[in-house]
């Protein structure tokens, strides 16, 4: 399966983790980053994903071993990492929804479609472009040395499921970040931050990042975890829906033929 990872600064722990478990699974990954928000200046073009600018083409070719845009027809699933907002971002709004307090589930689903725009930009120029599976990983909670205990893990699952559920009415799968690296369901481990590392405003090379000395920047073994989070939902879900999809078109051919 060839998989196409495109996102910010964020990527840079989960290609440094690829680099090393690579060769223990049957995927292959292509990178394509570009750090901040500058993922804005892209476009369907042609069908491919195309930079509009030589900052993000100089980045997407780096990163990717030098590819200058992303062609779909080579991946089988597309996923956009690091742009999504965390989920303790969205929590005192769930809160207050489920407390029928001030929002309405229309406004709280209005929100999550437009409440940030590069995602929203990223939604429409992608989805242009491929039918592809569409895979939305947020951006790491920040990390703590102290921790603080402000949602209970019943709330979590249940902000979880909510932001499932919100995707999958766009036709997009949502992936939480790995319950192993969290502190409290509101942080992430310091352990994960310690070395954490970037893309900087234009990567040098491939292998070189930008060491990144804040509490949002994570780890190469932050990456790792990350990744095979992925991959379990990719063979158990993903792939499940794919030949479920598949058994639909048949069948629909069958009786057309009939």
């Amino acid at each position: 399966m060839k998989i196409c990872l495109i996102g910010n600064s964020h990527i840079a722990c989960i290609k440094k983790a690829w680099d090393s478990l690579a060769s223990q699974y049957p995927f292959t990954i292509t990178f394509f980053g570009s750090h901040a928000d500058t993922l804005l200046n892209t476009q369907a073009q042609d069908k491919k994903f195309t930079p509009t600018n030589a900052q993000v083409k100089r980045s997407f070719s780096i990163t990717s071993g030098g590819q200058e845009e992303v062609d779909f027809t080579q991946f089988d699933i597309c996923i956009v990492h690091g742009i999504l907002t965390p989920l303790r971002n969205w929590f005192p709004l769930w809160r207050d929804l489920r407390k029928n307090i001030f929002y309405s589930r229309a406004f709280i689903d209005a929100c999550i479609e437009t409440f940030n725009p590069i995602v929203q930009h990223l939604i429409k120029e992608i989805t242009a472009c491929t039918k592809h599976p569409l895979i939305f990983t947020p951006k790491p909670n920040p990390a703590i040395l102290e921790r603080k205990q402000l949602i209970s893990p019943a709330e979590y699952s249940e902000l979880c499921s909510f932001m499932s559920i919100r995707f999958n009415a766009l036709g997009l799968h949502y992936i939480p970040q790995p319950d192993e690296t969290l502190a409290d369901f509101f942080y992430t481990k310091a352990e994960f931050n310690k070395n954490g590392l970037g893309l900087g405003s234009v990567p040098k090379k491939e292998e070189s990042f930008a060491p990144a000395d804040n509490v949002r920047h994570m780890n190469a073994a932050y990456g790792e975890i990350y990744l095979k989070h992925v991959f379990n939902y990719i063979n158990t879900t993903v792939m499940d829906l794919s030949t479920q999809n598949r058994k639909k078109i048949n069948a629909t051919n069958e009786l057309q033929i009939a």
